[in-house]
């Protein structure tokens, strides 16, 4: 069995929430999605997520059709797939299930047969190790899966996704188009 992995958030679709760099109690910085991925924290610094809760500003995002078209493909094909996103809970949950199925994105539960959103934004730490955490629980509790894909547009979550034990393919997504990912350490991969 496989499982796919998508992450929504530059993958599915181009999001507007704003990170927060926040030094003394103060916003020092806000970050897109894009330079989220890249920035180093300095000393004295810390993230602040308020914005990905927000279910109306999510709901601005741009989709990227030719990504969602290949989630949908996998879907009718039989491919079991889950949303894999650092958010933490929506405040409007009701709206975004709404606003996935809008796009054809058949969200609920996996045991349901449907796309199952899993969040990883409520557990502590970075937000790759906190993707690789969830995928081993996943991969401990499910015997059956013997390999995932990972489609996400990060570099770090891709390359810690790589560490992973199991049959996978994992592709970054770059210009809105899914590039093989392989990683071949000190930060550097392969196109």
């Amino acid at each position: 069995m496989r499982l796919v992995f998508f992450d929504i958030d530059e993958t599915l679709f181009e999001t507007y929430a704003k990170i927060n760099v926040i030094k003394d109690g103060n916003i020092i910085k806000q970050l897109s999605n894009k330079e989220y991925n890249t920035y180093t924290l300095k000393d004295g610094e810390y993230f602040e997520y308020s914005e990905f809760k927000s279910s109306s500003l999510f709901k601005q995002s741009k989709p990227i059709n030719n990504i969602i078209n290949s989630l949908k493909d996998m879907y009718n094909r039989g491919c079991e797939i889950s949303l894999l996103t650092a958010r933490s809970d929506f405040d409007d949950k009701d709206s975004i299930i709404d606003f996935f199925n809008s796009y054809g994105i058949n969200v609920g539960h996996y045991k349901d047969k449907k796309i199952h959103i899993i969040r990883c934004g409520n557990e502590p730490g970075a937000p790759a190790q906190r993707k690789y955490d969830v995928i081993n629980n996943i991969l401990k509790k499910r015997l059956d899966i013997k390999e995932i894909v990972v489609i996400d547009d990060s570099t770090t979550n891709l390359s810690a996704i790589s560490k992973i034990n199991i049959s996978k393919k994992l592709y970054k997504v770059i210009d809105n188009k899914m590039i093989e990912f392989i990683w071949k350490g000190l930060n550097e991969w392969v196109n």
